[in-house]
């Protein structure tokens, strides 16, 4: 009789084992209604998606397939599916909803920033980001072409993402964040770009808005930035 027992719940757990597999890999995916259309267009759902370059987030399992050969992963701590990432043969993608907006989930600790490409966790520097972050105001102007361009001994600036609690990756942008004459500098307000009759942007010197970085946090920003700056 136990010997019985014993086998059934083998043999259960061999089941459970494929199912979960199955249901893991989009063997059991019902969802065929996801569908690619121009400029990389993707609806889901009554959605619409567009490609996007966040990092910092983790891929879950496949929830919906379509055409051409689309297969959908749900993003980890993304209940809402607002991003949604296809893996392809060929070609990766994230997309994000066009009805979402992530600062909606500015709230809490700051867990994750990425700076230069980086995807740092590092608690010291993400309580100093996070405490420039609330401090930031405008403190001096500052006159440029395009204040991503790197200009030696004058400018150098790059995007910086943050994550907090409730986001499912870094897609929050604070600001360029960087050196502006030699001093650690964060972005406060950069004006639009402007455009020719031909749609052309035009480049002509604007002003930037900026917020002097305390020497607090010099020596943190000279440790995570000294490969860039």
């Amino acid at each position: 009789m136990k010997k019985a027992i014993k086998i059934i719940l083998l043999s259960v757990i061999i089941i459970g084992i494929i199912l979960y597999s199955l249901f893991i890999n989009g063997l059991l995916v019902t969802d065929y209604s996801a569908i690619l259309g121009e400029s990389n267009r993707l609806i889901w759902q009554g959605r619409t998606y567009w490609s996007a370059s966040y990092k910092g987030y983790e891929v879950g399992r496949i929830i919906a397939k379509g055409e051409p050969n689309l297969v959908l992963h749900q993003i980890k701590n993304d209940p809402n599916h607002n991003y949604l990432f296809s893996s392809g043969f060929r070609d990766s993608v994230l997309y994000m909803a066009e009805d979402y907006e992530p600062e909606t989930n500015i709230g809490g600790e700051v867990r994750l920033a990425v700076w230069c490409n980086s995807e740092i966790k590092d608690a010291d520097f993400l309580k100093a980001i996070a405490e420039i972050e609330r401090q930031k105001t405008s403190t001096f102007k500052y006159e440029t072409d395009i204040i991503d361009e790197k200009v030696a001994g004058e400018q150098y600036m790059d995007k910086l993402y943050l994550a907090y609690e409730k986001s499912p990756m870094a897609d929050v942008y604070v600001g360029y964040l960087g050196r502006i004459n030699g001093k650690w500098a964060i972005t406060t307000h950069i004006p639009n770009h402007t455009y020719y009759e031909d749609g052309e942007i035009n480049t002509k010197r604007h002003t930037v808005e900026c917020y002097i970085i305390p020497e607090t946090y010099h020596a943190m920003l000279d440790m995570f930035g000294k490969e860039y700056f």
